[in-house]
């Protein structure tokens, strides 16, 4: 028969670019990584990891586009957050209080019903 031609691999991708790409907990490369595409049963699971950033998960599959970009969001600081509650800050100042709305507007008109 004919000889296909091969299919077009998947480059993926990452922003910020650089970060390792694991698959299965071993590092096959870094982004951008040119990946072979699968074939078309196949499905790879891929994990995508930089440092003070949030790992993604990534499926290639033969579907997949030829270009894969994957956005890694900044790790927040867990530790900072906690220090000073943005809610009690406010309450400290006195401001809370006054925006609450007066108690008869939160009642129902007795003859509506």
């Amino acid at each position: 028969g004919a000889v296909q031609a091969a299919p077009p691999p998947v480059v993926l991708d990452s922003e910020p670019a650089g970060a390792e790409v694991l698959e299965q907990g071993v590092i096959i490369g870094t982004t951008p990584l040119v990946l072979p595409r699968p074939s078309a049963d196949a499905l790879r699971e891929l994990e995508v990891r930089l440092d003070a950033h949030e790992p993604r998960r990534v499926r290639v599959s033969a579907a997949s586009a030829t270009h894969v970009q994957v956005n890694l969001a900044v790790r927040r600081r867990r530790g900072r957050a906690r220090t000073a509650p943005p809610d009690l800050a406010a309450g400290t100042m006195g401001e809370a209080a006054p925006r609450r709305p007066p108690p008869q507007a939160e009642l129902l008109d007795p003859w509506s019903h």
